[in-house]
């Protein structure tokens, strides 16, 4: 590896402690621990989304950092690794906000770990157009199990059939079909449609009310929701003036079944009970699930979902040309990163500016701040924690 390489590393190495033992810091101070395993969870998020802005021709710079962050703590706090196989994360990118969300086996995980009275949960069946299938029937506290006969492997999977074993023997089956995707799409349509019913004056500029918000042509926004509703998955798919508003993963031949699949395992587990640790972790999860995502673009120019590459390592590093790379000795005996001391909630110890010069921080438009600001900070503190990878070298 050349000394640029090893240097570039390096300082992806140190962002990642960095942004770790802030998050485990604040956290603590709440009697809220990140496990060594949720670190490492957090270690692998932050170089595969590093890998993925390289290989996207993007970096830091194009995503915002303080979601990213939070996102970040919620993973740890999940303890989901985008580095596991099967994938337990996928990379969701709305605008400039990217975040990595569970999926197939991160819902599954979820579910194992926090499901109330969950012994087990079965590998998931998929019911394909013409197979045999009949769902679960009851007779008073007596139920019958559905019964399914495969008969291709190719066909559209039309169901997601799970057997969930309780503690005390009982069986539950949780089931989800294709049509139910539908809601899905629908809640991603109006999400990502939302900017187009911003009101605009004469010239074309938006129009905002006292309080410095956007105004929305309501009569115009419900007309279009209608339209949506008591619509089919494939007429929703096939509908070209909807497609600026939905996700290439739902359109492209070779990634709509798998998508289209991820959906229905998130749709099968989803409203199944669970209970959590505490509240820092039902937050977690309340912010990492796609219904939950109501963020609103400007412009729908890039709606991604990535699947996760399976044949990443358990744990990795990347180097500057955004590859995967296994961290060797040598390689960490080179990384010493100063711990930060112990300071007050929020406040974050950054590198002296003579050191490393800042990158200029643009200011926030005061209608799109963020749902997670918190009001009673002062704006010294909000520019102390908005590190740039700039910082080190990005």
């Amino acid at each position: 590896m050349s000394e640029k390489n090893e240097i570039a590393l390096t300082k992806i190495q140190q962002y990642q402690v960095k942004v770790i033992q802030e998050i485990t810091e604040t956290l603590k101070k709440s009697d809220c621990e990140v496990s060594p395993y949720g670190q490492k969870c957090m270690t692998n998020a932050i170089a595969g989304v590093v890998s993925y802005l390289k290989s996207n021709g993007k970096s830091f710079e194009d995503i915002n950092l303080d979601l990213f962050r939070i996102n970040i703590q919620n993973i740890g706090l999940l303890e989901l690794n985008y580095a596991s196989i099967p994938a337990e994360l996928y990379v969701d990118v709305h605008g400039d906000v990217l975040t990595l969300k569970p999926q197939g086996a991160g819902n599954e995980k979820l579910t194992r770990k926090y499901g109330v009275n969950v012994l087990d949960l079965s590998q998931p069946w998929l019911v394909r157009e013409g197979d045999e299938f009949t769902l679960p029937s009851f007779d008073g506290e007596k139920v019958n199990p559905p019964k399914w006969v495969m008969k291709s492997l190719d066909k559209k999977v039309i169901a997601i059939v799970y057997m969930l074993t309780k503690k005390d023997g009982t069986k539950e089956w949780l089931i989800a079909g294709r049509e139910e995707v539908a809601s899905n799409l629908i809640a991603q349509i109006r999400q990502n449609a939302l900017y187009k019913f911003y009101k605009k004056d004469e010239n074309g500029k938006y129009i905002y009310d006292k309080n410095g918000k956007k105004i929305i042509d309501t009569d115009a926004r419900e007309e279009f929701y209608d339209s949506l509703n008591d619509r089919t998955l494939e007429d929703l798919l096939s509908d070209k003036s909807l497609r600026e508003y939905i996700s290439p993963s739902y359109l492209s031949g070779g990634s709509k079944e798998q998508m289209i699949i991820r959906k229905m395992k998130n749709n099968a587990l989803k409203n199944y009970p669970r209970e959590y640790d505490n509240a820092f972790v039902r937050d977690a999860v309340v912010d990492m699930f796609e219904e939950k995502d109501t963020t609103v673009i400007e412009k729908p120019e890039e709606v991604v979902d990535v699947e996760v590459k399976e044949s990443a390592p358990k744990d990795f590093k990347v180097n500057e040309d955004g590859e995967i790379v296994k961290e060797t000795k040598t390689q960490k005996e080179e990384v010493k990163v100063e711990q930060s001391k112990p300071v007050e909630e929020r406040k974050i110890e950054v590198v002296p500016k003579e050191e490393i010069p800042q990158s200029p921080q643009s200011p926030e438009p005061p209608h799109e701040k963020s749902t997670y600001h918190e009001e009673d900070e002062d704006e010294s503190d909000d520019e102390e924690e908005n590190d740039s990878m700039e910082d080190f070298g990005f």
